[in-house]
């Protein structure tokens, strides 16, 4: 989230706040449907960043497992381990 939305989301709550104060209906309808506006595209760039950063860490993932050829390769959480049946 960059400066801009937020500056744009804390001007919006503050007319909110303003309207709301007033009372006047069409005054804080409007400035609600600002508010809801500018909470969705802080929603959509948080959204974004972090789509962003999990596709990022899955592709370092798979870099550094592709670096060890020795550790089985695969998306599976098999766990390899013996056991016993006991009687």
């Amino acid at each position: 989230m960059n400066q801009t939305d937020k500056d744009a989301i804390h001007s919006a709550i503050g007319q909110t706040r303003e309207a709301i104060a007033s009372e006047d209906l069409p005054k804080i309808k409007s400035a609600t449907d600002q508010l809801e506006q500018a909470s969705h595209a802080m929603s959509k760039a948080m959204y974004e960043s972090a789509t962003a950063a999990q596709v990022a860490g899955n592709e370092s993932r798979e870099h550094s497992a592709a670096e060890r050829p020795d550790q089985p390769q695969g998306d599976d959480d098999a766990i390899d381990a013996e056991f016993e049946v006991k009687k």
